[in-house]
């Protein structure tokens, strides 16, 4: 073991800590750090895949850094699709489709076959401004999968861990006879 004397200030001495003492010079352990994506005051300061930010977790984010997609802290789940009889506009899988193919869907009107509230409704409505949220498309939903999925270390909502079985999850882009 080894032992100190003399005149040691004690605190945090790494320099991208939000405690950083620049007038330490014996550490103690007591450093603390920002969150993903944040500053030390709790200001985003870059988007970063698996943060939570805009009422959900970041599943993709552009070069820019300034634009990206958002998977919602809450599912949805128990909706039917919907339009099952209906074809709709709704055939784009491209990533940033996902809010017209919703959009698409919503203007043909669709009813669940028991006449439940569909999907695309539900993500439409999903807070106080309607449009704010939709449902991904078939390529939006396989990032999602791929970046904060049970393959990544997020495991986002993609399993129940308490029984282990895997969500099913509605993409807006409708394959249908004559888009498969």
């Amino acid at each position: 073991p080894i032992r100190a004397f003399g005149n040691w200030t004690m605190g945090c001495m790494d320099e991208t800590a939000c405690n950083y003492n620049p007038e330490a010079n014996m550490a103690d352990g007591s450093c603390e750090y920002a969150e993903l994506g944040y500053d030390c005051d709790g200001n985003i300061a870059e988007y970063v895949v698996g943060m939570e930010a805009e009422g959900g977790i970041v599943f993709y984010v552009d070069e820019s850094g300034e634009r990206g997609l958002v998977a919602s802290s809450e599912s949805l789940l128990g909706y039917p699709f919907g339009c099952d009889t209906t074809t709709t506009d709704a055939l784009n899988s491209f990533l940033g489709s996902g809010r017209q193919n919703t959009l698409s869907i919503m203007e043909q009107s669709c009813t669940s076959t028991n006449g439940d509230t569909i999907a695309a409704a539900a993500a439409y409505y999903y807070d106080d401004e309607p449009g704010q949220w939709w449902l991904p498309s078939i390529d939006e939903l396989a990032l999602m999968y791929e970046n904060i999925g049970p393959t990544s270390e997020f495991d986002f909502q993609f399993t129940d861990n308490t029984s282990n079985t895997h969500f099913q999850y509605w993409s807006s882009t409708d394959l249908n006879e004559e888009s498969s």
